[in-house]
């Protein structure tokens, strides 16, 4: 059963951060990005479907929460996600700062009272993880 390490508010609604398992940079709820976008529930049940079942199926998790079950994406998929609002028109701006400061937040937790030169090393650590590159 996982907490979110935190939560920001994107567009006015919750949006959920939990720990990666592999120690990468954290994961974020993807149901409620999609609500934070206010986009009509066919879109959401699309998007949903296109991370669960396409090319990146393997990407997301499904995580028990006190709150029920969670679908967790990486951080690539939020960036993907909310370019994809900027090629459609939207203004994408607001939305893209508010997630990587609640992401950053995120990241803040994990580290803890870590010295600077100790939170750059982690931060880096986190993303080469999260690409999946050698340390």
């Amino acid at each position: 059963m996982q907490t979110p390490l935190y939560t920001a508010h994107v567009n006015g609604h919750p949006v959920r951060y939990f720990r990666a398992d592999d120690g990468g940079l954290p994961r974020h709820a993807f149901l409620d990005l999609l609500d934070a976008v206010a986009l009509p529930e066919d879109a959401k049940l699309m998007f949903l479907r296109m991370v669960r079942n396409g090319q990146w199926k393997d990407d997301t998790q499904v995580i028990p929460t006190p709150t029920g079950p969670v679908v967790t994406a990486p951080h690539f998929m939020a960036q993907g996600f909310i370019g994809v609002l900027g090629e459609l028109g939207m203004n994408n701006n607001p939305i893209d700062r508010a997630y990587t400061e609640g992401l950053t937040s995120a990241c803040d937790v994990l580290m803890g009272d870590l010295p600077p030169q100790a939170r750059f090393e982690a931060i880096i650590s986190m993303g080469r993880k999260h690409l999946g590159v050698d340390q």
